[in-house]
This record gives C-alpha cells, structure tokens and sequence, in this order.
C-alpha cells in the first residue's frame, strides 16, 4: 500500500539582500538575475593564492582555498578558473586579466552604484581605472586599454567575447587598489616573476 503523497512546502523566494554572495536570485516577475557583488574580492583571493603556489607556499594557498571556499568561491587547479555564484573567472598568472573579469568588475560596481553603497563603488571604479579601464556611465559601456568594449549595464550585458585583455608580466602595487575586503589590502611582494 503507497502511503498518501505529502504536500510540498513552497521555497520562500530570497530578496537580492538574502542572497549568498554571487547567487541568482528571482524577482517578481523577472527572470533570475545573476550578482556580481563579491567577484573582484574572489579574483584577488585567487589570484593571491596562485602566486603562494608559485612560490611554494602550500600551506598559505591552502589556507586562502579555505579563505575562499568561506566566502562561496570554488577553485579548479586543472584550468586556472575560479567560480563564484554562477561567475566563472581565471587566475592563470600568465594570461593576466582579461576582459571578461574587467566587465563582471565593472558590473559589480555597478550594482553597488544601484545600491548607494557609493564608496564601495569608488573603489571598484578606481580598480578598475587602475587597471587602463575607461568607463562611460551614460551608455554603460567599458573599455579596456587595449580596445575591447562591452556593456555594464545590468539588463543588457553580453559577455565580452575576447580572452586576454593584456599579458601581464608584473602586477602593480595598484592592482591591490582602495577598497578591498578583509586581509586581500596586505601589500604584497612582486606578485609575478618573468620566467
């Protein structure tokens, strides 16, 4: 005999505010939209930890894979990519930055623009022109120093289809940039040696 089919509770929808960092979340008659908030803390977490690897630091990369998996951010070694809800970016030290972390950057600062969590936004707007980043808030379009463009409008954004935005050889002390979360501000040595 089957027993009787129980009913089913209904999920209660998350307000973007109850979200896990980086998470989609639905509104009310939207489609789910995907955050950005977090992603350049992500990127540095990644990045700072690649380079303890380089410098056969085991036991700070693991301790910063623990930092980051805390904050939602999961790590694949194999392809030098990190993911943070949904965001898939790279920390490969030889390919630098590219244009797709400039655009989820500068999209997240545009979130925090929409929140009026103003200094927040400053500081990724001062990364992010640090960075040789040019950034056009009428249109809502970025470009990168070597010309790729995009949209950072939260509505209409395609990804940027371009790879490397630049190689870099050593990341500057700017790179750190005002602004960061928790103990990414450390400054840091060379963080890239020319092989």
């Amino acid at each position: 005999k089957q027993q009787p089919r129980q009913p089913q509770q209904p999920q209660k929808q998350l307000t973007k505010h109850e979200a896990p960092v980086g998470s989609d979340v639905a509104t009310a008659g939207s489609k789910p939209e995907i955050r950005f908030h977090g992603y350049l803390e992500a990127l540095r977490g990644a990045l700072d930890r690649e380079q303890m690897r380089k410098s056969r630091n085991y036991q700070g990369a693991d301790t910063m894979r623990t930092r980051l998996r805390s904050l939602g951010v999961e790590i694949d070694d194999s392809t030098h990519t990190f993911s943070v809800g949904g965001l898939t970016g790279s920390y490969d030290l030889n390919l630098g930055i590219s244009a797709q972390e400039v655009q989820f950057v500068a999209l997240e600062r545009e979130e925090a623009r929409r929140s009026q969590d103003y200094t927040r936004s400053d500081a990724l707007r001062q990364w992010l022109t640090q960075q040789g980043v040019t950034l056009d808030d009428r249109s809502h379009t970025l470009t990168t120093g070597d010309g790729f463009s995009g949209s950072y409008d939260l509505y209409k954004w395609e990804p940027i289809t371009e790879t490397v935005t630049e190689t870099v050889t050593d990341v500057p002390p700017s790179f750190r940039g005002p602004g960061a979360v928790g103990d990414f501000d450390e400054p840091d040595e060379k963080r890239l040696r020319s092989e």
